[in-house]
């Protein structure tokens, strides 16, 4: 036959955790790259890396420790930390977080997950979710990350 078999790509080492702000740093993750693409929101940090939001700031080393293992491992193609803005930008009604079409996030944190091939500056509807305190469960973050 004309088809030959390659062996699947290794892992994608040597990637790093993305950090977005705002909707239209966010939109450029989404760049047509096919696979899984996990995001966590987050309140903003500061110089030092602490979130003004207190279940952000005990999430965060969790949920980036596991994230960074599922890039090193080639599970996901990109993992992205992305700010939903300080503290009373946050909490407003009109917050492009809250109102985006697909988003809507009502908390955080807040981890998501998209699967399969994705079109350039479009947010699909995600395929998992967690919310404030599951992204502080370690056997709920294990279940969301595996392959």
């Amino acid at each position: 036959s004309l088809t030959r078999k390659f062996p699947p790509p290794p892992p994608l080492t040597g990637q790093a955790t993305q950090h977005v702000k705002g909707i239209e740093e966010l939109l450029k993750v989404f760049d047509g790259t096919p696979g899984r693409i996990v995001v966590y929101f987050g309140g903003n940090q500061d110089a030092s890396g602490k979130s003004w939001c207190p279940d952000c700031a005990s999430a965060w080393p969790l949920v980036k420790e596991r994230g960074e293992e599922a890039l090193t491992e080639g599970n996901i193609v990109k993992f992205v930390h992305c700010e939903v803005g300080e503290r009373a930008e946050w909490k407003t009604p009109d917050n492009p977080f809250r109102t985006h079409s697909v988003l809507k996030l009502e908390r955080v944190p807040t981890l998501l997950e998209w699967a399969g091939r994705h079109d350039a500056g479009e947010i699909a509807h995600p395929r998992k979710k967690l919310v404030e305190e599951q992204c502080l469960d370690a056997a709920l973050l294990e279940d969301f990350f595996e392959p």
